[in-house]
């Protein structure tokens, strides 16, 4: 599967990085939460794909005289490049997940003067193979990432000026981000072959290309990284999933391990569901790590009586030596 994303990619106002979309807000020139794909909703949907291949490519910070602007006004609004971070943690979202941005972290995209960026025409040509040799009448992946690599760098050298290039950087280097050890795969076929061999996967782009080949460990745990926090009750250890959420007509439409939903609606919870009137109060959170988070308050009473069930959740648990000497 072959994934193309041409945009702006920035940090919105919770400090999450955001694919923008076309009904994308901003304030103060950073993305409104939510009005985007969020990194943790790009990892769900890519995990949920079914797919062993799937290359994804990244267009998504743009500088140049016809570059679109966000935001307009004192807030230009050009992008910025997919973190390293986020790049690991999207390999750990299935087998055989190849990265390819328009650009290096500390780099820009440059739009260039033809009527598609300069990125998406050396991905176009690559893909018809142009510049390319056929391996056994495939293009593989690695080939097109090393056309991408040579063909964007003279492309922003020759159709980029140069004023432009001392404001924003003089290199653009498409950046290709692998799990160490994956290999190449084919892309395409490449155009005219009618004899097709077995697949070569001894290949490797050249050295001076950026290529960035991570240990499956770091992928996992930049994976986990982006995920914890995503919930805000934890009874019994570190569960980074769940949730008490409080007060009126409230709905969980995902959650973790253990939810306590107070005077709402659950329409998907994973494990224990402990279902309460209105409350009040800050946080509850029990065990090592455990964090907790609340909204939406109610009277004493209330409050009480969600005590109550957290109390009798609490007793009801198995036991557990290193939870219980705390």
């Amino acid at each position: 599967m072959l994934l193309f994303y041409s945009g702006h990619g920035d940090y919105s106002t919770d400090s999450v990085y955001h694919l923008t979309t076309h009904d994308t807000r901003l304030t103060q020139g950073r993305v409104v939460a939510g009005t985007g794909i969020g990194q943790p909703e790009l990892l769900d949907r890519l995990r949920a794909l079914p797919v062993r291949r799937l290359v994804l490519l990244i267009n998504a910070c743009h500088a140049g005289e016809l570059s679109p602007v966000l935001g307009g006004g004192n807030h230009p609004f050009t992008g910025q490049p997919l973190p390293q971070q986020a790049a690991d943690a999207l390999l750990a979202t299935g087998s055989g997940r190849i990265i390819i941005t328009a650009c290096r972290g500390n780099q820009v995209a440059y739009i260039g003067p033809g009527p598609i960026t300069i990125f998406t025409q050396a991905l176009t040509d690559g893909l018809r193979g142009q510049g390319l040799n056929a391996r056994a009448g495939y293009i593989s992946v690695f080939d097109l990432y090393t056309h991408l690599y040579f063909a964007v760098g003279e492309a922003v050298e020759k159709r980029v000026s140069t004023a432009l290039r001392q404001r924003y950087g003089n290199t653009q280097e498409p950046e290709l981000t692998v799990l160490k050890g994956v290999g190449p795969f084919p892309v395409a076929l490449y155009r005219g072959s009618t004899m097709l061999g077995d697949f070569p996967t001894d290949h490797t782009p050249p050295e001076e290309t950026a290529l960035r080949k991570v240990l499956p460990a770091r992928s996992r745990w930049a994976f986990r990284q982006s995920l914890d926090g995503a919930g805000n009750v934890a009874i019994g250890g570190s569960v980074s999933d769940s949730q008490i959420i409080t007060g009126s007509n409230n709905t969980v439409t995902r959650s973790g391990r253990d939810t306590i939903q107070a005077d709402g609606s659950v329409t998907q919870v994973g494990g224990d569901t402990i279902t309460v009137g209105d409350v009040s109060g800050t946080g509850i959170a029990i065990g090592r790590h455990a964090r907790a988070y609340m909204q939406q308050g109610g009277d004493q009473e209330s409050l009480d009586r969600a005590f109550a069930q957290v109390y009798a959740a609490i007793a009801a648990r198995p036991a557990d030596p290193e939870i219980d000497k705390e």
